[in-house]
């Protein structure tokens, strides 16, 4: 069992990769350019939906930014995760092991 901080943040990592889906497939009313582009690499392992990490000058304001958080664990879902659809994708999400992502637990 997991101390409470420490699932507190498995389930807020779980909503912001959600709401990380939602942008992606335009499911909100939110321009994906303004957040995210897709990786321009095309032969990356994992799933087809890698997000491009940007660079700034002024990396410990940008580093903050749900937009910056977020793509490095987007990135890092395992294939097995399912994007067919919003369900599919919240259902394959409890399988995945997110502790890793936590910075302290």
């Amino acid at each position: 069992m997991l101390p409470r901080l420490a699932q507190f943040r498995i389930e807020t990592l779980t909503v912001r990769l959600i709401y990380c889906y939602k942008i992606v497939f335009c499911l909100v009313d939110v321009n994906f350019s303004d957040f995210f582009e897709f990786s321009r690499v095309t032969n990356t392992r994992g799933h087809a939906y890698k997000l491009y990490k940007t660079h700034c000058n002024h990396i410990s304001t940008r580093s903050r930014f749900f937009a910056e958080r977020i793509v490095l664990v987007w990135n890092r879902l395992p294939t097995s995760v399912n994007f067919a659809s919003l369900s599919g994708f919240k259902n394959s999400l409890l399988r995945v092991d997110l502790k890793r992502f936590l910075k302290c637990i």
